[in-house]
C-alpha cells in the first residue's frame, strides 16, 4: 500500500513536468518557413506564406521527408540568383527529386520515382531557379543510386513567385 501511494505521488509530480517539457519543445519548434530558410541557407522574404507543409521527420534516426510550398505577397522580394541558385533547366537529381525520371539506356528502362509525399505534384516550371545539396558526405554520383538519400532541394517558380522545398533523409 505504501509503495503504491509513493508511486502515485511520483507519477502525479512527473505529469506536469512532462507536460511542461513537451509544451516548451513545441513552442521552440521552428516555423515551416524558418526550417526551410535554415536548410536552404538563405534569407526568405519576411512576408513568405505557407501554402502547404508536411514533415515526417522524427522517426528512426531522424529519417523522413519535409515538403513545403511557399509564396510571397511582394513580387520580386526574393532573388534566388543573388543567393547562388542555378537557372533552369534542373540537374538530373533535382529533376528526379521534383518530378521523377525515366531513362532508357542500351534497351534497359530505369524509372526513379520522385520522393514527394503522396498526392503532391509540382506543376511544370518554365522560368525559375533551383538549388540542390547532397548532404551525404564522401559520396559521388546520383543520390538516387545509393542505398540511402540525404539531400535538400528547392525550386523557385519566378513566374508565380512560388518556392517548392524538399528535404529527404532515408
Amino acid at each position: 500500500m505504501i509503495l503504491q501511494t509513493i508511486w502515485q505521488m511520483c507519477c502525479g509530480l512527473l505529469r506536469p513536468a512532462v507536460l511542461a517539457v513537451t509544451l516548451l519543445l513545441h513552442l521552440f519548434e521552428p516555423s515551416p518557413a524558418a526550417a526551410a530558410e535554415r536548410a536552404l541557407q538563405v534569407d526568405l522574404p519576411r512576408d513568405i506564406q505557407v501554402a502547404h507543409w508536411e514533415d515526417s521527420h522524427g522517426g528512426f534516426h531522424g529519417d523522413g521527408c519535409a515538403y513545403g510550398e511557399f509564396y510571397t505577397l511582394r513580387p520580386g522580394s526574393f532573388d534566388p540568383q543573388a543567393a547562388g541558385w542555378q537557372a533552369l533547366p534542373l540537374s538530373k537529381d533535382a529533376e528526379t527529386a521534383f518530378y521523377g525520371r525515366t531513362e532508357e539506356e542500351n534497351g534497359a528502362v530505369t524509372t526513379d520515382v520522385s520522393p514527394l509525399p503522396e498526392g503532391v505534384a509540382i506543376p511544370a516550371v518554365e522560368n525559375g531557379f533551383w538549388w540542390f545539396i547532397d548532404r551525404q558526405e564522401g559520396q559521388s554520383g546520383s543520390v538516387f543510386d545509393r542505398a540511402s538519400c540525404n539531400f535538400t532541394a528547392a525550386l523557385w517558380d519566378t513566374d508565380n513567385e512560388v518556392l517548392y522545398y524538399l528535404k529527404l533523409d532515408t
